[in-house]
Order: C-alpha cells, then structure tokens, then sequence
C-alpha cells in the first residue's frame, strides 16, 4: 500500500516514533484570550504579526464558516452562553466501554505529545471546534488507526469546521481529501440548537438537542483530513437533515453504520457510492 494511504503522507511516510523523532518541530508564539491562538514565527512580517497581535487584545476572534473559505472575519463559533451558531458544530465523548479503545489507540500516538505542547487532547465530554480528538483513519498499510486531530481546517481568513457532502467533490479546499482523505470521528452523538423562523425572515435559536442515530451506541460521523503544519486536522461532513430532525435544523452530520466504517476510510473507495448508504433515522431529545 503506497504512503498516501497515510494520515501523514504528506510529510514524509506513516505516523510512528521514528517519524515523529526526525520532524523538526516548528517554533509558535502563544496568547490565550477567549481560546489558544496560535501565531506563527515571525519571519519578514513583523507588522502583520503585530497587527494581528492588536487584533487578539482588541477581542476579534477567529471566524467560523461551513464549506467556503471566504465570508466576514466574525465570530461564528459560538454566543455567549455557549451555542454554536453553524452545523455541525458541538458533539460529545462519553467516558464508555464503547469508546475505551479509541482512546487507548490514540493515546499510543507519538502526536499526542507533540498537541501536549499546544491545545492538549480531549478524551472526553463535550467537544467542540479546535478541540483535539480521536479520529480513524488508514495507517501507512492501509489498516484501521486511530489519531489526535485538532477539529477545523485553517482557511485564508476563517477556520473550517464543515464540508458539505454535496459539493465537497468540487471544492478546491476539500476534492482531493474526498477522493483520498476521509475519515471517521467516533462520537457518543452530536449537538444541535434548533432554529426557530421568525416574521422578517431571519431565525432565532431556541432548545439544545442531542441527536444520534437510532439503536446505536456510537455515532460515526464522516470526516475529510489534511496535514497542516506537520500535525493532522479534520472537518466534518454535513448533509440534508432527516425528516424526523429537521424542525431543529436543516442539516445534520454525515454519520454511517459501524459496518461501513472501514470501508469509508478506504483510499481507493468510492465516496460516492458509500454516501448512498448513510444513516437517515435519528432519535433526539432535549440536552
């Protein structure tokens, strides 16, 4: 099986020790505001650094979008009393037999020492964007493995924490992780605020959901990754929200049947044709 089949592929082979002990480890300055900004090395662009800098202290947060790179460098990621304003943007890890082994699994990662160093890892409780966590994805043979990814892509101006099934196969941010990249985020179940219609048109939020597919003590959602600064991060995949849900909202996570999960992370495999077989009956109740 070729490296591409390796979360770490684009850096030089599969994640081992071996790896991880010849990456040079990149140098970051930190300031923590409302969340752990990363800042990298000032090298020839000390200005924009520094108006960065009066930026953070200024309280401009880093923005939150869904599929697209481009928007208003607004907060999104969540309101004062912690509500996410996008989807799918809140999940939860329970402390269960269930997910023991994926926890185990990654924690054997030499990549948990290197997120030690920066945002730390997330094992359990309620998860929620730029937070790290366990991901499965295809090892350097090609078999089922479990890594610490950080939640969001880093876009030129807002950070991506969804991908939309629809189009994601066209996107220039997310094509090639569709054909080669995918992931799965193992999860107890997800999140959602519903969106209440009001008479000019807009929407206000109303109860916290949490929502998982029925008869089922895992939620395996659909996930894209990618290599950013020698570390892996990850983005949900959303679709049209099931009948029985969509008073909540109108989109929900990708999730499939644990049968369908080694078959999903598959480089060779046809996203399109997986996606076909997606989990549609959901159970929800007010969180």
């Amino acid at each position: 099986m070729s490296t591409k089949s390796s979360v770490y592929h684009k850096v030089t082979g599969p994640l081992n020790q071996n790896l991880f002990d010849k990456l040079k480890k990149p140098r970051y300055v930190y300031f923590r505001r409302s969340e752990l900004v990363k800042v990298r090395r000032i090298t020839r662009c000390g200005f924009f650094f520094f108006m960065h800098l009066h930026a953070i202290r200024s309280g401009l947060n880093m923005g939150v979008t869904d599929s697209t790179p481009t928007g208003n460098l607004t907060d999104t990621r969540r309101n004062t009393d912690g509500r996410d304003n996008r989807m799918c943007g809140r999940y939860y890890l329970e402390n269960t037999i269930e997910m023991m082994p994926f926890i185990e699994k990654m924690m054997k990662s030499p990549l948990v020492r290197r997120w030690n160093d920066t945002t730390g890892v997330k094992t359990s409780g309620e998860i929620a964007p730029t937070d790290v966590v366990p991901v499965i994805a295809p090892d350097k043979s090609g078999k089922q493995a479990v890594y610490p990814m950080k939640w969001g892509y880093q876009g030129q101006q807002n950070l991506l924490i969804n991908a939309r099934v629809e189009t994601a196969a066209e996107k220039p941010t997310f094509k090639d992780d569709w054909k080669s990249h995918r992931c799965i985020v193992p999860a107890s179940y997800y999140f959602e605020w519903e969106h209440l219609p009001l008479n000019n048109g807009k929407t206000k939020t109303g109860d916290k959901y949490a929502i998982q597919p029925k008869d089922s003590s895992v939620t395996w959602l659909c996930g894209l990754y990618r290599i950013e600064n020698n570390l892996p991060r990850f983005v949900i995949l959303t679709r049209e929200a099931a009948e029985n849900i969509r008073f909540i909202h109108d989109r929900m996570p990708l999730m499939m049947p644990e049968e369908l999960v080694g078959d999903w992370i598959k480089p060779d495999s046809d996203p399109d044709v997986i996606v076909k077989q997606a989990l549609t009956q959901m159970v929800a109740e007010r969180a």
